[in-house]
C-alpha cells in the first residue's frame, strides 16, 4: 500500500544501479593496481584511506592490492604513519 507523498522504495535486488557487474566505474583489479601505483608517484605522502577513496573501494581490498604491489614491483611504505611515504623499489612501472 502506497501512502500519498511518499515515494516507492526500490528492490535493491532488482536495481540495476546496485549491481556491481553495470557499474561502469567499477575498475578491474589489473586497473585499480595501475591506479595505486600512478597515485603512490604522484603522491608519496598519499594514505591508505585516501588511496581507498580515489579507487573507490574498502579497505580491505587496498591492503590486498598493496600486498600484491609490495611482491610485484616492491612497493612498500617507509617512515612514520604520520610522516612516511610510498617508495618503488622496481623501475618497470610506467
Amino acid at each position: 500500500m502506497l501512502i500519498e507523498g511518499t515515494v516507492p522504495k526500490s528492490d535493491p535486488k532488482s536495481d540495476p544501479k546496485s549491481d556491481p557487474k553495470s557499474d561502469p566505474q567499477k575498475l578491474t583489479p589489473q586497473a585499480r593496481l595501475d591506479m595505486i601505483i600512478a597515485l603512490a608517484k604522484d603522491n608519496p605522502l598519499i594514505t591508505r584511506e585516501e588511496i581507498a577513496k580515489v579507487v573507490k573501494v574498502g579497505r580491505t581490498t587496498i591492503l590486498k592490492d598493496l600486498r600484491i604491489l609490495k611482491e610485484q614491483y616492491g612497493l612498500r611504505y617507509e617512515g612514520s604513519s604520520k610522516t612516511g611515504q610510498w617508495v618503488i623499489d622496481k623501475k618497470d612501472t610506467q
